[in-house]
């Protein structure tokens, strides 16, 4: 399955524990190998894995004070990308260079910009506060799923879903979905909320929080380009006296896809439980309940690629659960070039 990528986009590459202090880390986006590393100034630097002279791994060379020397001949680049050395001296180092790509950290993700340099815009940057927030508890997750991201992207963009795939985890209910969303469209993305009044808990809401009987179920989250989503879901008791209802549960999620390749996603996820809700072990059981429900995702989600690949012929066919993923393909595609 081919894929049009916006390149004009922060993409996360990294959980920011992921990348060592002193060390190189190394990960592809887009198709493209990037290499990672920390400078002398404790700053990142963000280079494309790939020397120049014979496409070597850059990332299996050796840092030194000023820069990173490949470990194939010995060519040697600075933070910007620049050849400062050759171990032979005969040949110009003035046009030899690797792409160099702009970086940053927010909230403990660490994102890459995959476009030209000088369209770099910061405020494209998500809110996800919770992940870098003292009274939200979580445990970070990745994963790297073996399907396109359009077709992860489909899945967060429908939780219709969750009635049945999800029926032992994050679902217990019908009512989800027998509810059509409302969607609002916001900048760079879309915004969609399900309520579902008087419904039964989750399988999930039980194990980790011990919850169960009638609750009210809201969650609402935004999508947003490339592919990234944040989300509220919380649960009230279950009353028509909504000036009176308690609020049962309150958790965020944050969720990153970033691809790696046409066929490949990297998946970084985290759902946090506000210090209100939970305990010390809290954390450590809403990640295996995500766990158990990816497996559930991808059992459906890895068939239905097969599915694709083995003949492309049949369309998909649209119906109204499907207005969220439509818009924001709409969306995705007026971003992209020649669009």
């Amino acid at each position: 399955m081919s894929a049009k990528f916006l390149y004009e986009s922060w993409y996360v590459i990294a959980w920011k524990e992921e990348i060592p202090d002193i060390g190189i880390f190394s990960r592809k986006v887009l198709g493209i190998p990037i290499l990672i590393y920390k400078n002398s100034s404790k700053e990142y630097v963000a280079l494309e894995d790939r020397c120049c002279h014979r496409l070597a791994p850059l990332s299996l060379g050796k840092l030194e004070k000023d820069g990173i020397r490949c470990g194939y001949h010995g060519l040697k680049f600075d933070d910007a990308g620049k050849c400062t050395d050759i171990p032979w001296g005969s040949d110009s180092k003035d046009n030899l260079s690797v792409r160099k790509f702009p970086i940053i950290e927010r909230n403990r993700w660490v994102y890459v910009w995959m476009g030209k340099e000088e369209n770099v815009d910061e405020s494209l940057l998500p809110d996800n506060f919770s992940c870098d927030h003292p009274e939200w508890k979580y445990k970070p997750g990745y994963l790297k799923q073996p399907v396109p991201f359009g077709l992860l992207v489909d899945n967060l963009l429908d939780f219709s879903h969750l009635s049945y795939v999800h029926s032992a985890t994050f679902g217990g209910t019908t009512k989800i979905a027998q509810t059509l969303p409302e969607i609002e469209e916001i900048p760079n993305g879309l915004r969609i909320r399900r309520f579902m009044s008087n419904s039964s808990s989750s399988g999930y809401y039980e194990r980790a929080f011990g919850l169960t009987g009638r609750m009210d179920r809201e969650i609402t989250y935004d999508f947003i380009l490339p592919s990234i989503l944040i989300m509220s879901s919380k649960a009230f008791s279950a009353t028509k006296d909504q000036q009176n209802k308690s609020l049962l549960l309150n958790l965020h999620g944050c969720q990153a896809l970033t691809p790696e390749t046409n066929e490949t996603t990297h998946y970084f996820f985290q759902e946090s439980h506000h210090i209100d809700f939970g305990n010390n072990d809290t954390a450590d059981l809403i990640y295996d309940e995500i766990i158990k429900a990816f497996k559930e995702d991808m059992r459906i989600i890895e068939g239905q690629n097969l599915n694709i690949e083995q003949d492309a012929t049949p369309k998909m066919r649209m119906l109204s659960v499907d207005i969220a993923a439509v818009k924001f393909q709409r969306l995705l595609n007026s971003r992209l070039p020649n669009s």
